[in-house]
């Protein structure tokens, strides 16, 4: 008995633990996209990056496009914010709208509607999405994952995203981890140098950048 005793200690862990993720809740918009999603998709995340920038960052949509330009990374893509909604427009990547419904310690809930752009399936249906972020922070910086839920509008739709699920998976990850990485390299210049790249940029855009992000 007492050989088995952490096999049957490790799987009540794990049991609990299975009962606390699935018991957790979000707010009306985004729960009944995350109960019955067309699409899912998650990842995890690690980056050099302490809670106070990680949260200016978040907070400030607005500087999300203007950092992408400073540093050259493409494909370009365009942000219209307003308040804790965002416009957002990404050539290879998805067209749509992204509010902040909820934050609370490190959790943030996103609602998002829109279209996704894909090269081998260009008539995707229009889309909810729940954006759910976790993060924790140390010393060594911030981890967290990621999870995405898109459900189809119309009943006719559904079906067709489904069957769409893993071309679009497939997508959503390589536009998600080239966003992970790009965002290393801005951190990790930050960390290096003050501002980073966006100090020896000398634009009104890069100056709101240093303003809203490190002052």
């Amino acid at each position: 008995m007492s050989k088995l005793m952490p096999v049957i200690l490790s799987a009540l862990c794990l049991a609990f633990c299975a009962s606390q993720s699935a018991a957790e809740t979000y707010p009306a918009q985004a729960q009944p996209i995350v109960d019955d999603p067309d699409v899912t998709y998650h990842t995890s995340f690690r980056v050099g990056c302490d809670e106070r920038l990680w949260n200016r960052i978040l907070d400030n949509p607005q500087v999300w496009d203007k950092l992408w330009r400073i540093y050259h990374f493409k494909p370009y893509y365009t942000v219209t914010a307003s308040g804790t909604s965002a416009h957002i427009t990404a050539p290879r990547g998805a067209v749509g709208d992204l509010t902040l419904l909820s934050r609370s310690g490190g959790r943030r809930v996103y609602i998002g509607r829109g279209a996704l752009h894909h090269p081998k399936v260009p008539q995707l249906p229009l889309a909810r999405m729940a954006l759910v972020i976790h993060a924790q922070h140390s010393a060594g910086g911030t981890s967290g994952t990621v999870a995405l839920y898109l459900q189809a509008e119309g009943a006719v739709a559904r079906p067709i995203l489904k069957g769409l699920s893993a071309p679009v998976t497939e997508h959503i990850g390589r536009m998600t981890d080239l966003y992970i990485q790009a965002f290393k390299v801005i951190i990790d210049d930050a960390a290096h140098h003050p501002y980073g790249r966006v100090s020896s940029t000398d634009t009104p855009e890069a100056k709101e950048v240093v303003r809203v992000l490190f002052q």
